[in-house]
């Protein structure tokens, strides 16, 4: 198993309704369904929308909050040409760490949405955990057949994840 160092922050305010554990492992996942079988860094904050706010309007000019923010520390190839088996080609740090990036949830967001399909905020969480995580391995969703891929990719990394969560002894 390779050596991922995997820096997870929650806002104080949001440490009582997230399991750090599930959050862990719903990373761990998502990268071993992406063949990231290398050494890696990612980190994962979930904060509030006034956070998420100000960095969508900082590096993507969008003055409102968002779900989920991705930042890739090097921009990846489209998924379908990304080889996620290796890491992406580039200049390799002294400690051989890829430094995949990092993903920004705002926890009041997902709430929000969790609330309005009717499902529990860990499901919510998992499904942006999962989409951002996408992002930073290349998948995209601004154009139509792209949003199609990432949304498939997510639905059989989520299905999996439920199936290993309902059935532990099978992972």
């Amino acid at each position: 198993m390779p050596e991922w160092q995997v820096d997870i922050k929650i806002k104080r305010t949001y440490k009582r309704y997230l399991d750090r554990a599930d959050l862990l492992r719903t990373i761990k996942h998502v990268l071993t369904s992406q063949k990231a079988f290398y050494q890696l860094e990612v980190g994962l904050l979930i904060t509030n929308d006034e956070d998420v706010h100000r960095l969508n309007k900082r590096y993507r000019k969008i003055n409102r909050t968002t779900d989920v923010l991705a930042f890739a520390l090097k921009e990846e190839k489209k998924a379908e040409e990304n080889n996620s088996a290796s890491p992406p080609i580039f200049i390799t740090p002294e400690d051989g760490i890829y430094r995949l990036g990092e993903v920004i949830i705002s926890f009041p967001q997902a709430l929000r949405q969790a609330e309005e399909i009717n499902h529990p905020i860990e499901d919510e969480i998992t499904r942006l955990i999962v989409h951002g995580f996408l992002h930073l391995f290349g998948y995209d969703d601004i154009e139509a057949t792209d949003r199609r891929r990432m949304k498939a990719r997510e639905k059989r990394i989520i299905l999996k994840l439920a199936e290993l969560k309902n059935n532990p002894g099978n992972s």
